[in-house]
């Protein structure tokens, strides 16, 4: 697998070694993949109706009896998948977050390297979150160009793909998604492997290539809002085994450089800690009229922006190709010692934020250790 191992710093209890995939929920599918596409160059996309009999044991807060399916589909950014779901028939996590939230990032799939995934069950399990939602897939498969057909019913229970969101939204503000491939196929071969009901772009087939308008690499950065920055980090720590973090408080005397949305007179608490090739942002609005508070009263806590970093695109170009496709600005500056960056309005292109970075995880992680701070582990 491609994660990094263990850090040096890890927790006794580490667990989580990266995360493979961002999924935001939506109500309009195909707008949103033509919107992500066109204007931000995220795919091809990989595409399916999930349903029976592909879709097979699914369970939901409990019932065995659940009805719930999904128009999916994946790209890959880097060596990130993107998916975006809009759920169809039945009561699901995705229906709650679209009631709740609205649209949005609605979970995470991790990679838990070292760990089984029955264990990484029972782990979650132990700290007291259940999955709240479980299926089973059983889809055909292309290798070479040869198509071969879904597993038979008798064999399908034990050769399929099984996923499940663990039910972590109220104490990490996310839910995680731990998943088992059919033996032999990793996560990154899983999405060369499933053969898709169709693309979109409808002429882009190859998932693995870049489209021509492309602006984005990689995914590096997932940035929270929370009410209370080191509760929420002392939460993953003891609960998921992500740290140590890096807490600061944060004000226009950090930045250089500043524009914002609102007032430049702010103060925030942030804790960051690296997860594999992410960094987690918690972001806590203390004072003053910023897009961070605003969102927090609006939308409350979760997964408020995806940072991306360009490494065919510098910096000044990707960000004049975001102002080109009309999203809007909402945070931008320059953290002493030269790391730049810009927070975008794409709710309504991606539905979510995204930022602009300059730095992949890691070195950004060492750049912002520099500020004063306090650890938490």
């Amino acid at each position: 697998m491609w994660h990094d191992k263990p850090k040096a710093d890890a927790l006794p209890n580490y667990l989580i070694s990266g995360v493979d995939q961002v999924c935001t929920v939506v109500k309009d599918f195909e707008g949103t993949v033509k919107l992500l596409s066109e204007k931000l160059g995220i795919g091809p996309f990989k595409c399916w109706d999930v349903k029976p009999p592909a879709l097979f044991e699914r369970t939901f807060r409990g019932s065995t009896d659940a009805k719930w399916t999904m128009r999916l589909g994946v790209a890959l950014v880097g060596k990130t998948q993107w998916e975006v779901i809009q759920p169809m028939e039945g009561d699901s996590l995705y229906h709650e977050h679209l009631k709740s939230f609205g649209e949005g990032v609605h979970h995470l799939l991790l990679e838990t390297t070292g760990t089984p995934y029955e264990n990484s069950v029972q782990r979650f399990e132990a700290e007291g979150f259940p999955h709240a939602q479980t299926a089973a897939l059983n889809l055909p498969l292309l290798v070479g160009g040869l198509t071969f057909p879904a597993a038979p019913k008798f064999l399908a229970p034990f050769v399929s793909t099984r996923f499940g969101y663990v039910d972590t939204l109220q104490t990490l503000k996310t839910t995680l998604e731990l998943a088992k491939f059919p033996p032999g196929v990793s996560r990154p071969l899983g999405i060369r492997l499933g053969k898709a009901e169709f693309f979109r772009p409808e002429s882009e087939t190859n998932v693995e290539s870049s489209l021509g308008n492309s602006i984005f690499d990689k995914v590096v950065k997932l940035g929270f809002i929370v009410r209370d920055a080191e509760a929420t980090a002392r939460a993953w720590a003891q609960k998921a085994g992500v740290g140590p973090w890096h807490v600061v408080e944060f004000g226009p005397e950090q930045l250089k450089d500043v524009k914002m949305v609102g007032s430049k007179d702010f103060k925030g608490r942030i804790a960051w800690a690296l997860v594999g090739n992410f960094l987690f942002e918690l972001v806590q609005p203390l004072a003053g009229d910023t897009p961070h508070a605003r969102a927090l009263a609006a939308k409350g806590e979760g997964i408020h922006s995806v940072g991306m970093k360009s490494d065919v695109l510098d910096f000044t170009d990707a960000r004049a190709a975001m102002e080109a496709v009309g999203a809007p600005t909402l945070v931008e500056g320059v953290l002493h010692g030269g790391y730049e960056f810009a927070l975008f309005n794409t709710t309504k292109l991606a539905g979510t934020c995204i930022e602009l970075v300059r730095l992949d995880a890691a070195p950004l992680f060492e750049e912002l250790k520099k500020l004063p701070g306090k650890k938490i582990s």
